[in-house]
């Protein structure tokens, strides 16, 4: 009795060993990979145009925007100190397709913590240009490329804090492509646009007065980020920063 309870031990170590043996693998594969993202560091790429970024700076803007690019592999809790709820939302809204100006930094920091590691890891990237924006903050361009091989370009709004001087990352401004649809003028005296995208679905954009040379029927670059914390005339909208026509 004794030797054939020894024999079937035997027989399910063996084949433990034999599947962690076929499992090892698998599994340091996906341990190593999750490491290599966290903590592989995040090359930035000097050219001409992004040395100019860089010199047209605020020194204390420049650390703090390349550390959040720095720390962009980890947990969005780790980057909490230097970006707004603004920020946060911003990112957060598009992605979840939900619109709600009372969610907590806490729930949007649970979401994006519980969701990093199914994202791509950002490889390197380029700052590639520099606005100065008419309440004081600035807009840098940046161009970034994923370990799969994707690319984006996006502009960050980064404004400083008049009681502590501090910096942060406080908009995204995204550029879309489409065809103005309508203008109208709103209830508070600014110009609104509607664009119709070109890969389908329209968005809404608000600038203080109309913008020279585009009209209805126009095909636009429009750049602006979305405001998280009112609807306008009923839509969620986005503040225009620039509005190009296309060729």
């Amino acid at each position: 009795m004794g030797s054939t309870v020894g024999t079937i031990m035997g027989i399910i170590i063996v084949g433990g060993l034999f599947v962690l043996a076929l499992l090892t693998p698998f599994l340091l594969g996906r341990l190593l990979k999750k490491l290599k993202k966290r903590y592989l560091p995040v090359k930035q790429r000097i050219t001409p145009e992004s040395q100019q970024v860089m010199n047209a700076m605020d020194p204390e803007a420049l650390a703090m925007l390349t550390n959040h690019l720095k720390h962009f592999n980890q947990k969005m809790s780790v980057t909490r100190g230097w970006v707004t709820p603004s920020f946060l939302m911003e990112a957060y809204f598009p992605e979840t397709h939900t619109f709600d100006p009372d969610v907590s930094v806490d729930e949007m920091l649970r979401y994006f913590d519980n969701d990093y590691a199914r994202r791509s890891a950002l490889r390197s990237y380029v700052l590639d240009s520099y606005e100065l924006l008419k309440d004081g903050g600035v807009a840098v361009g940046i161009s970034r490329l994923y370990e799969d091989g994707g690319t984006t370009h996006v502009r960050f709004i980064l404004t400083k804090d008049k009681a502590t001087g501090r910096w942060y990352m406080d908009h995204i401004s995204r550029q879309f492509a489409g065809e103005i649809v309508e203008q109208l003028t709103t209830s508070r005296n600014t110009t609104m646009y509607e664009l119709q995208l070109e890969e389908g679905g329209g968005l809404a954009y608000e600038s203080e007065k109309p913008v020279p040379g585009i009209s209805v029927g126009d095909k636009v670059m429009a750049d602006g980020y979305l405001v998280t914390h009112e609807t306008l005339e009923g839509n969620i909208y986005y503040r225009l920063l620039r509005m190009d026509k296309l060729q």
